[in-house]
C-alpha cells in the first residue's frame, strides 16, 4: 500500500510541477509580448488612427531638450491640426529586428492625405526606430524624416 501512495504522490507532484511550469511560460510569453518593441508600434499606430495624442507622445522616446521644447498638450494641439491633412487609415506591423536595446520596426502604413481641392490614399513602407528606456520600448523620434519617420511618404508630421 505504501508503495503505491508513493506512486501517487510522485504523480501528484509530478503534475504540480507541470501545471507551475506551463502557468509561468504563459505568464513570461504575455510579459515578453507586452514589452516588445511590435506592441509599443502597434500601440502607436492605434492610438495615432484614434486622436489619441496623449498617449502618442508618452509612446515616444523625448530627450529633455525635445520635452522642453514640445510638451504632452502642446504636441496633442499641433498633432490634431496636423491629422486633417495626413490621416493614418491602416497600418500593419512587421517582424522587429532587435539589437541589444535598439530595435526597428517595418511598418507599412496606409494614409489619407487632404487639400482644400483634393484628396488620396498613399500606401507605403517605413522603419520605425525604437529604443528601450528603463525596461520599456520607446519609438525613437525622427525629426529629419517626420516624428515617426514616416517623412518620405507624405506623413512628414507623424
Amino acid at each position: 500500500m505504501g508503495e503505491k501512495r508513493r506512486g501517487r504522490t510522485a504523480i501528484q507532484v509530478v503534475s504540480l510541477v507541470a501545471i507551475l511550469g506551463s502557468i509561468g511560460g504563459v505568464v513570461l510569453w504575455q510579459w515578453m509580448h507586452a514589452n516588445s518593441p511590435v506592441t509599443t508600434v502597434d500601440r502607436a499606430g492605434q492610438a495615432i488612427k484614434s486622436g489619441d495624442w496623449k498617449t502618442v507622445y508618452r509612446l515616444i522616446n523625448w530627450s529633455e531638450d525635445q520635452k522642453r521644447m514640445l510638451d504632452e498638450d502642446r504636441f496633442a494641439t499641433l498633432a490634431n491640426i496636423y491629422n486633417k491633412v495626413y490621416a493614418l487609415q491602416d497600418y500593419k506591423v512587421g517582424a522587429p529586428a532587435i539589437e541589444g536595446e535598439t530595435a526597428t520596426v517595418p511598418v507599412t502604413v496606409t494614409a489619407k492625405i487632404s487639400s482644400l481641392i483634393s484628396a488620396s490614399t498613399k500606401i507605403d513602407n517605413a522603419d520605425v526606430r525604437c529604443r528601450k528606456v528603463q525596461g520599456e520600448w520607446r519609438i525613437e523620434p525622427d525629426l529629419k524624416n517626420g516624428l515617426l519617420g514616416l517623412g518620405h511618404i507624405g506623413i512628414g508630421g507623424l
